[in-house]
């Protein structure tokens, strides 16, 4: 037990790395908070590099000043709110899908889903705003929300995360009389929490 208790202990080293570490991560949010602390005037041509003395809040006054601040935080709150509950739903129903049923062409759309991992973001850029456009859809929040309610990442974690849990759970909500909804809502569903929240964290 002493043994164990001593290989579990961390080094000078250890702890010297994971400073190194620490500061490395922490330097660029040090950088960013340093610098909303200068005036504009002292930043134009300086690229950053005074970062010493005069400080001042006159950034943050006209940040918290603006009547439209809290306008712009519910904006913001409304989006990623909606987008992160569409996407843990959607990808979920679209992994049980894929790793629990059966059915034509499964392994044909899988395959095209993961072809989605490989089409960058920039690409689509422009074809989605003139959907986007011929539906009416600009300056809305529906038009923010639904480009990202379901992503090729997020359908093929949930379906590997899916995939893992053993069938035998089905087969045993089956036999109790349980639906494909009652097995996908009161049984896979609370045990991809952990998938979910690492999903959430991601979009």
């Amino acid at each position: 037990m002493a043994a164990s208790l001593q290989r579990g202990r961390l080094t000078p080293w250890d702890w010297a790395g994971l400073l190194l570490g620490a500061a490395i991560m922490l330097a660029p949010l040090a950088w960013t908070l340093l610098l909303s602390l200068k005036a504009n005037a002292a930043l134009v041509g300086n690229s950053g590099a005074a970062l010493g003395p005069p400080w001042t809040l006159d950034n943050y006054a006209a940040i918290f000043g603006n009547q439209s601040l809290m306008r712009w935080l519910l904006n913001s709150v409304i989006v990623s709110l909606g987008t992160t509950a569409g996407t843990l739903i959607l990808c979920s129903l679209a992994g049980y899908g894929f790793a629990r049923l059966d059915f034509p062409f499964r392994r044909t759309l899988f395959v095209m889903v993961l072809l989605g991992l490989a089409v960058p973001s920039q690409a689509i850029i422009l074809p989605q705003h003139q959907l986007f456009a011929s539906l009416h859809l600009h300056n809305s929040y529906p038009g923010l929300i639904l480009p990202g309610l379901i992503t090729s990442f997020g359908v093929f974690f949930m379906t590997q995360y899916m995939r893992a849990i053993p069938k035998e759970l089905d087969e045993a909500a089956m036999l109790d009389g349980a639906s494909r909804f009652t097995l996908f809502w009161k049984v896979l569903l609370p045990l991809t929490l952990p998938a979910q929240a690492t999903l959430g964290v991601f979009t």
